[in-house]
């Protein structure tokens, strides 16, 4: 099943972005919007020295760095790979640990430890997209005495469900908390919409690269997917951007763009 497919293209796989007519746009927008909300966000680091914006504008800068890839590449399966993985792993992450500190910013230990808990995460997540046993003498053997194959094939997906459930809960979570504690007003909710629908573009992901659905779904699955995913990922992103800007609790400033007397 291929969706949107252009009139005498040759069949695409599953992973070409050009499958869609509007994916590419879908991802550069993704892309800019990282560049933009990264650079402001880290200027305001620089002026204010509030961490959480430090973070926040790691995470929006990976965002360019990654999706400008699989734009300039015309593939997503990129993104399984071991050093996109590991950024991938650093947005929602980030966002998290940006959260902790934004609202717990008397308690600066629990968004430190988070921060360093997704450091450790990511970095484990490329390892293990690696396969730190393929370095070891006489592997094969090593392998089929432990019956490590079918075990290690796994291990990303379940680092990365590890990382991304719990950032996802903290993302979703905390500005709900905060609304109701009248600590921020309703755009705040912008990221606890952003962080399900990303928690949900994650875990779909995740799916489609373990292939744990592929021999009872009697169709390739992955072609449906793909062409959901940019518009997942255009919205989850967009309420982000919303959600980090318009809250005066934890906004920052665009010159020319003022927000605070809404949030």
């Amino acid at each position: 099943m291929v969706l949107f497919q252009r009139p005498g293209a040759a069949p695409p796989t599953p992973w070409d972005v050009g499958a869609q007519e509007w994916a590419e746009v879908m991802l550069w927008l993704v892309a800019f919007i990282g560049i933009i909300w990264g650079f402001f966000l880290i200027v305001s680091y620089i002026n204010t020295r509030k961490r959480h914006h430090l973070l926040w504008g790691a995470s929006f800068s990976i965002m360019w760095i990654v999706f400008h890839q699989v734009i300039v590449t015309d593939k997503y399966d990129i993104m399984f790979g071991p050093y996109i993985a590991m950024m991938l792993a650093f947005i929602p992450g980030l966002l998290a640990a940006g959260l902790l500190m934004a609202v717990f910013n008397e308690k600066k230990i629990i968004g430190n430890l988070f921060a360093l808990a997704v450091l450790i995460m990511a970095g484990l997540i490329a390892l293990f997209k690696f396969d730190p046993f393929s370095w070891i003498g006489n592997a094969a053997e090593f392998e089929v005495t432990y019956n490590l194959p079918r075990v290690i094939e796994h291990v990303p997906s379940m680092l990365v469900m590890a990382l991304h459930i719990p950032s996802a809960l903290i993302i979703v979570v905390l500005p709900i908390y905060t609304t109701i504690k009248n600590q921020t007003r309703w755009p705040a909710i912008f990221m606890s919409i952003g962080g399900i629908v990303f928690g949900v573009v994650g875990f779909i992901l995740t799916l489609v690269m373990s292939g744990v659905f592929e021999p009872y779904i009697p169709i390739d699955y992955r072609y449906v997917v793909m062409a959901l995913f940019p518009m997942f990922l255009i919205v989850s992103v967009l309420c982000f951007a919303f959600g980090t800007i318009m809250p005066a609790k934890w906004n920052f400033g665009i010159p020319g763009i003022e927000f605070e007397e809404r949030a």
